[in-house]
């Protein structure tokens, strides 16, 4: 009885996954979605396929989440076809080829107790081998992050930030004229 108590508190969350020819990384994008600690009857995951020619579609199909096809190339197509598919209360992104913290949609909860909040985005943690790049290029995108937002013109990062549906709907979705980081122009608006 807890457990579906815990449930119905939850927020219903859509993660969108755009992919192109992302075989080697999928997997380990996907299983690091489907092992958090949320609850799966709130939980919706879509990877948006952009004309693979790769197994990316079939991996995707094996993990059991919905796979959407976006036959018009490029990120900000399918990154919009899924956030308009999505189902959710909130739209969590992230890339194929990134794997999300082991608390991510926690932390995504959280934040969205907050009815004042409208849209989240995170750090990333490099996964190179040189120690000295990681810690650095983490420290500069932290930095960056903050400057953003102090000087009032807020950034989202692609590969980990989350919005209230509601929310990207009233600001008309992603601008698909902008082929690149179309997640820096929704953060703004």
């Amino acid at each position: 009885m807890k457990n579906q108590q815990t449930s119905k508190q939850c927020p219903f969350i859509s993660v969108v996954v755009p992919a192109f020819n992302e075989e080697k990384y999928l997997g380990l994008c996907l299983e690091s979605i489907r092992s958090q600690a949320y609850p799966k009857d709130r939980l919706e995951i879509i990877v948006v396929d952009n004309n693979s020619t790769d197994r990316t579609p079939q991996i995707a199909k094996e993990f059991g989440v919905k796979v959407i096809l976006e036959k018009r190339q490029g990120y900000v197509f399918a990154l919009q076809k899924g956030m308009d598919e999505s189902l959710g209360d909130i739209i969590a992104v992230t890339d194929a080829d990134t794997r999300v913290s082991s608390n991510w949609l926690g932390v995504i909860k959280e934040a969205f107790r907050d009815p004042g909040i409208v849209a989240i985005t995170g750090r990333v943690k490099l996964d190179n081998k040189s120690k000295f790049i990681n810690i650095s290029t983490g420290a500069l995108y932290t930095i960056f992050l903050h400057v953003s937002s102090f000087i009032d013109k807020p950034n989202l990062t692609g590969f980990n930030f989350a919005v209230r549906k509601d929310a990207f709907l009233k600001v008309g979705g992603l601008n698909t004229l902008f082929e690149m980081s179309p997640d820096v122009d929704l953060g703004l608006r």
